[in-house]
């Protein structure tokens, strides 16, 4: 006797499944919506069903798609278990509600050591300091890189201004992004502290060259507008946008 999968356990099958899958396997994934489109139909707001499908966006590189989903998801949050919880916070990062991010890991009960850099990767997308400080001062903050960051933008006044430059590089790169990451990075040679950026986006190689580059001008701008160094800047805060399609 064959048994039917709950819809739920389901829904989770098919979350799992599509880690696995290539943005390129268009056909699979094309099945994959059918299969979700007919279990929400039958669970309006199931946490795993919308999960599965901010997945399936973010896989289809449909930025748009994937805000929809998690705005669904966002009132939902706080009746989520702990493996719920940890997801939502990863699809927000990936859509850049770096707010939401913060909001979710907060109501976990525990707080495993890589959510530090969840926490990090949406303070930096948020150009945060407070934020940034929370961490430094956290032990998720072991080997002591937030900490250092800090210091350097501190020691060549760009601390106040990471908000702007983080505002002027969601402004340029807009919200047909469907992917992000950041880390932090010393500069090899006299170990200046850097962030650096990384967007997805479904975008041709000439498009993402030709934004990077009018983001290096709006970047230069600010400085210049407020007496900084532009090179300063410029080497501080790297951004970086990838072609979605490739992932």
């Amino acid at each position: 006797m064959v048994t039917t999968p709950e819809p739920a356990e389901e829904a989770v099958t098919i979350f799992n499944e599509l880690a696995r899958l290539p943005a390129s396997a268009r056909e699979a994934l094309k099945q994959k919506a059918w299969r979700l489109a007919a279990l929400e139909r039958n669970r309006p707001g199931d946490p795993w069903v919308l999960l599965a499908r901010a997945r399936l966006s973010a896989k289809l590189g449909d930025a748009e798609g994937l805000r929809a989903v998690l705005d669904r998801l966002w009132p939902l949050y706080p009746a989520f278990d702990e493996q719920q919880l940890e997801f939502a916070a990863r699809h927000f990062l990936l859509a850049g509600m770096f707010e939401r991010v913060w909001a979710v890991l907060d109501q976990r009960q525990e707080t495993p050591a890589y959510h530090g850099q969840l926490r990090l990767e949406a303070a930096l997308g948020l150009g945060d300091p407070v934020r940034l400080q929370r961490l430094a001062d956290s032990r998720a903050d072991e080997v002591g890189r937030v900490r250092r960051f800090l210091e350097g933008m501190e020691n060549a006044d760009l601390r106040e201004h990471l908000p702007a430059l983080a505002t002027i590089t969601r402004q340029r790169v807009g919200e047909a992004f469907c992917g992000f990451g950041a880390t932090l990075g010393e500069d090899e040679t006299d170990a200046f502290p850097q962030a650096y950026l990384r967007y997805l986006v479904p975008w041709a190689f000439d498009d993402r060259f030709a934004t990077e580059q009018a983001l290096l001008q709006d970047l230069r701008a600010y400085a210049e507008q407020n007496g900084l160094t532009p090179g300063a800047v410029l080497e501080a805060w790297l951004v970086a946008l990838m072609d979605s399609r490739e992932f």
